[in-house]
């Protein structure tokens, strides 16, 4: 939930300045342009931030760098997956579920 004071604080003195594919809105103070925020669309998670707007909101870029200026070489932004089902698993792991054909521990 939104807190009522940030809502009617920024209401008056905020510029919107764009949004990003995940619906996140980006602001920046009328008469102080050092301050910037966003709003997040959801649960708050500074992942999912894009990076073109990260360096924005990080005073990086001076404006908000589009999308189709973007290198051909970077990936979409996803949200941190730590303690999801979807969490990074090295291949090399060795865990009692996954135990590898042929394994035998060394033994000095």
């Amino acid at each position: 939930m939104t807190n009522l004071f940030f809502v009617l604080k920024s209401w008056f003195t905020r510029e919107f300045v764009g949004q990003d594919a995940f619906g996140n809105k980006y602001y920046r103070h009328k008469h102080d342009a050092r301050k910037r925020w966003v709003h997040y669309k959801g649960y708050n998670d500074a992942t999912k931030i894009p990076p073109h707007w990260h360096s924005w909101i990080h005073h990086s870029a001076p404006i908000p760098l589009s999308e189709n200026l973007a290198p051909h070489y970077t990936k979409m932004s996803y949200p941190n997956l730590t303690g999801t089902g979807f969490k990074h698993i090295p291949k090399n792991t060795t865990s009692a579920s996954k135990k590898q054909a042929g394994y035998t521990a060394w033994k000095p």
